[in-house]
């Protein structure tokens, strides 16, 4: 497929896996499923924001992968790690329906104290 060609990026995708502490109460921790996921990540929209006395960066970016069996099951609860960023999955859409690519939005938070 000619999209191959302008994944350029690659990412990895971990998925959470429930635990319990010793207390019984939960303890999710996310297991590596997707170690190499070519891709191209595109950033759409910075943002800094004064909440409560802490500034919070926001950064919403734009995943392209291949529409295949593999990556159609990557969900919203999942998480993507990419160049040392993990960022939250706040939507995954197959772009026109083609079954072609899919179109992940991405968003990471980052609170500062100042």
């Amino acid at each position: 497929m000619f999209l191959n060609n302008l994944f350029k990026h690659v990412a990895s995708v971990q998925s959470v896996t429930s635990a319990s502490t010793a207390w019984g109460s939960p303890d999710p921790n996310h297991r590596t499923r997707i170690s190499f996921l070519p891709c191209l990540v595109q950033a759409t929209t910075e943002s800094a924001v004064d909440l409560y006395g802490k500034k919070t960066y926001t950064q919403v970016a734009t995943l392209f992968c291949e529409y295949n069996d593999e990556n159609t099951k990557i969900h919203e609860s999942d998480r993507i790690l990419f160049n040392g960023i993990t960022y939250q999955i706040m939507g995954i859409d197959n772009a026109g329906g083609q079954g072609r690519h899919l179109e992940i939005t991405l968003e990471k938070l980052e609170l500062v104290d100042e």
